[in-house]
């Protein structure tokens, strides 16, 4: 028997793939002892669901199509391909994955942004089974994880957009490039918004001039005048590096430190947010499995959190729910009877029953 806001969207998608009739299908719900307004408010909550994972499908095939010119794209640089793109041939798949990502993220909105039904249970539910139950996780983990997932690869294609011309270079330098002598015509530094400060040397040789950046021991140790190595592009001059061709390597050339720093960020997302996710989400679960239900009432309404209250064998015991952003779906007021769950061994862990709605318990 379904229980939370979970278990009912499931029964829905089940009763009605698609809902052209609205009416039947909160008829349906009301036999199964759903009120009114919680019936209409769950077959809404179904059909944005419904559009929330149509963009989502429309965005992983776009992201994808971006992913697979961005592959596309390296191959030809790291082959030395006359095609290799520059930045401004680098702009339409990062606009497609761009969009792509915004249709994963307008689907996660649809499919994990709902009103909280906190006071759907204002007494234990008889439908409720005993504790130990088999609770299954609902699917907003899966829609944070798609739009992380769109984001991550957005911020590929921003690494990618940036970094793959100047592997193109390097290819080419290493493949083509004809080294000369020129000479430091100018150095300079800039300063970052965060206080980071770059080092640039600009040269001249004969065939035309250019700018590098350099780390901080050759800026310091080299001065306007000073001749330095060139290895340039003949068909494109206005293509080269203040370096010997036997120093040219993709690694120099690469490696810098916003890429570093960029690899690194994809990494720390990937392996740090759907571990916190997964936690908070387990400890949940724990208690919607083996929690004893109870009438509480709340004791305080604040603006992102609702505090409650309810007995158990050892006394009163406090607990709150933290809104965040989210709405309620009815007003809370002071007093106001809510099921809750807590576990014997800690009462302090517990969790209001209409605030597990990510989770399925019948």
């Amino acid at each position: 028997m379904p229980v939370t806001t979970s278990d009912w969207l499931r029964l829905i998608e089940s009763i009605s793939s698609v809902p052209s009739d609205r009416e039947a299908v909160v008829r349906r719900l009301q036999a199964g002892g759903v009120e009114g307004d919680r019936a209409d408010w769950l077959v809404s909550v179904a059909r944005r669901q419904r559009i929330g994972r149509a963009f989502e499908r429309a965005g992983m095939f776009i992201v994808v199509v971006g992913l697979m010119w961005m592959m596309v794209y390296w191959f030809l640089a790291l082959t030395g391909s006359p095609d290799a793109p520059g930045l401004i041939a680098m702009m339409p798949p990062f606009v497609v994955t761009f969009a792509g990502t915004v249709a994963l993220a307008i689907g996660a909105v649809l499919n994990t942004v709902l009103d909280m039904d906190l006071f759907a249970f204002p007494r234990v539910p008889p439908e409720l089974p005993p504790p130990p139950r088999n609770v299954r996780s609902g699917r907003r983990q899966k829609h944070i994880v798609i739009l992380l997932a769109g984001q991550v690869c957005l911020l590929v294609s921003v690494i990618s957009m940036t970094t793959l011309p100047h592997v193109r270079n390097a290819v080419w330098l290493r493949q083509h490039g004809v080294e000369t002598t020129g000479r430091v015509v100018e150095r300079y530094t800039h300063k970052g918004s965060k206080g980071q400060v770059s080092y640039y040397l600009r040269y001249t040789f004969p065939n035309g001039d250019g700018v590098a950046s350099v780390d901080r021991a050759r800026y310091d140790a080299t001065k306007v005048g000073d001749t330095t190595p060139v290895t340039y592009l003949p068909s494109r001059p206005e293509i080269s590096e203040p370096v010997p061709k036997q120093d040219l390597t993709l690694e120099r050339l690469v490696l810098s430190r916003q890429l570093l720093l960029g690899v690194g960020v994809v990494i720390a997302i990937l392996s740090l947010v759907p571990l916190v996710i997964r936690n908070a989400v387990r400890r949940q679960q724990q208690i919607a499995e083996r929690g004893t239900a109870v009438v509480g009432r709340v004791t305080e309404v604040r603006a992102k959190r609702v505090n409650y209250a309810f007995p158990t064998p050892s006394g009163e015991v406090s607990g709150f729910v933290f809104l965040n952003k989210r709405k309620l779906r009815t007003r809370a007021m002071e007093g106001s009877p809510l099921a809750i769950l807590y576990e014997t061994d800690d009462p302090r862990r517990n969790v209001a029953l209409g605030a597990l709605d990510d989770f399925e318990l019948g």
